[in-house]
């Protein structure tokens, strides 16, 4: 099973379940005290609650700059806890490949791109 973020129109994420429930508990939690309706958000599209559906077309601008800031901040932890964190550390790689990914995507959102 998959997860599914929908950005914007073009741009979807959708990572395994498991990489995407913890992404965005992690991003629930970082965001938790600065941006608790974008907290919530998140929280509520954790497969046990939604079935894996987040869509952040509806979010503002300032939102979604908050959202690539908590996504460097989870990577950076993520990366100094390093592989031996995960529970299988082969999976370690490809869990930074997908916040790599999720970045990305956020980053060229005209939302963010624009000054």
């Amino acid at each position: 099973m998959s997860g599914t973020l929908d950005l914007n129109d073009q741009d979807t994420w959708m990572p395994a379940g498991w990489v995407f429930d913890n992404v965005l508990a992690q991003l629930g939690d970082e965001l938790s005290a600065s941006s608790p309706e974008l907290a919530r958000i998140l929280r509520e599209g954790i497969t046990e609650s939604s079935g894996g559906y987040v869509n952040l077309d509806i979010v503002s601008a300032e939102q979604l700059r908050g959202l690539l800031a908590a996504l460097e901040i989870v990577r950076a932890r993520t990366l100094a806890q390093g592989r031996s964190s995960f529970h299988v550390p082969e999976f370690f790689e490809g869990y930074i490949e997908q916040l790599n990914s999720l970045i990305e995507m956020v980053r060229r959102d005209e939302r963010v791109a624009a000054p």
